[in-house]
């Protein structure tokens, strides 16, 4: 008797509408089966792994996990979902304004990264700094010159222009005043273009040095004179009126960034982690001459060079050191406080017990997560 063979009652049951029906079911059945078990496995691990981040202050992970959860096909109905995306959003918001705040470092960004996060996880750390910053302005120091002069705490040189309103020449009082205004920017403009050209850019070179090497150089410094505007409005007297022109030294537009234009530093959200700022202040002994340079260099005691400021990517967008005025016997607050000297050279000679805080400090200002300029304290 002939024997049926398995492969012989699969073809006949599929040849059977019946059967073959039966089979179709079965296969979408598993289909479903698989569907709903990967479906049941999308939202929630998105979702926790998301919320985790977030807690971690690991916003870029967190809106990763977040905004993928959305298209989840079981993402239930009602949940917390857009909650936590706007709170991951707004910690990524808040780092970016505290990263630019620290680079800017001045009374005003401080101001507006305050206004704009008041109840932030940095609010009493930009209030703190920005009180100090107050302080610290108010003993600015100033290098006078005879046409200008720079502003080496709040980084800016400055020219005045004067000229007499010519009554005679102009009888109308407001056409006068008008063209007083107008020749008093253009004097302004010259002294400014003067003034930065002495600035020293190292102990060695000075602006003018490099506008007279480099025709760019010099195109660019006399660019940045023509498009810079008036500090303040213009003092009218009674018989002159006088303007105050202001650039800045550092920052786009910025002297250093003329004289140098190195490289751009990754100054954005590029860290999963928010890295504590590291401040720390150098006090220089009383009756120290400042040599007040673009780009300072840090020595260690044994003179060896651990940085010239002209070399590091990023130098021409943020300063290296600000200076600031103290009285003799004044107390310096800070977290980091060190006296250090200038040797023969007029570089910042650091004690050895700074060291591990200026690594820190260089490897931080390398990874372009934004730091402050070290405070250089004068007796």
């Amino acid at each position: 008797m002939h024997k049926t063979s398995q492969h012989e009652v699969y073809l006949c049951l599929h040849k059977k509408p019946v059967a073959r029906i039966f089979m179709k079911h079965l296969a979408l059945l598993a289909l479903l089966f698989a569907a709903t078990h990967v479906q049941a496995d999308c939202f929630y691990p998105l979702y926790s792994d998301g919320k985790a981040a977030c807690e971690r202050r690991e916003f870029k992970a967190a809106l990763k996990y977040l905004e993928a959860a959305r298209s989840c096909p079981d993402k239930p109905r009602y949940t917390d979902l857009e909650d936590w995306i706007a709170r991951a959003r707004s910690g990524r918001d808040e780092r970016n304004a505290w990263n630019r705040a620290l680079e800017s470092d001045n009374q005003e960004t401080w101001q507006l990264f305050l206004s704009h996060f008041p109840d932030g996880y940095y609010r009493t750390h930009a209030e703190e700094l920005r009180t100090k910053r107050k302080m610290m302005l108010n003993k600015s120091l100033v290098q006078q010159t005879s046409i200008g002069a720079v502003n080496w705490t709040q980084d800016v040189v400055e020219a005045t222009g004067e000229v007499g309103i010519n009554l005679k020449k102009w009888p109308d009082e407001a056409q006068a005043i008008q063209m007083a205004t107008r020749s008093a920017e253009v004097v302004a403009r010259a002294n400014l273009l003067e003034a930065i050209a002495g600035i020293q850019v190292r102990r060695e070179t000075s602006v003018r040095d490099l506008m007279t090497e480099s025709d760019e150089v010099h195109t660019y410094i006399s660019g940045i004179v023509r498009s810079a505007g008036i500090f303040g409005n213009p003092r009218i007297g009674k018989e002159a009126v006088i303007v105050v022109m202001r650039v800045p030294l550092y920052g786009p537009g910025g002297v250093a960034s003329v004289v140098l234009s190195p490289e751009p530093g990754p100054y954005a959200d590029t860290t999963e982690t928010d890295p504590e700022p590291i401040e720390w202040t150098l006090v220089l002994p009383s009756g120290t001459v400042p040599p007040f340079t673009l780009f300072p260099v840090f020595a260690d005691a044994q003179g060896n060079v651990l940085l010239d400021g002209s070399v590091p990517a990023g130098a021409a967008e943020v300063p290296l050191a600000r200076w600031y005025r103290s009285w003799p016997s004044e107390f310096i607050p800070g977290k980091h406080v060190f006296e250090t000297t200038l040797d023969s050279q007029s570089r910042l000679v650091l004690p050895d017990t700074a060291l591990p805080v200026f690594r820190q400090w260089q490897d931080m200002r390398r990874s372009g997560k934004g730091v402050l300029p070290v405070r250089v304290v004068l007796r």
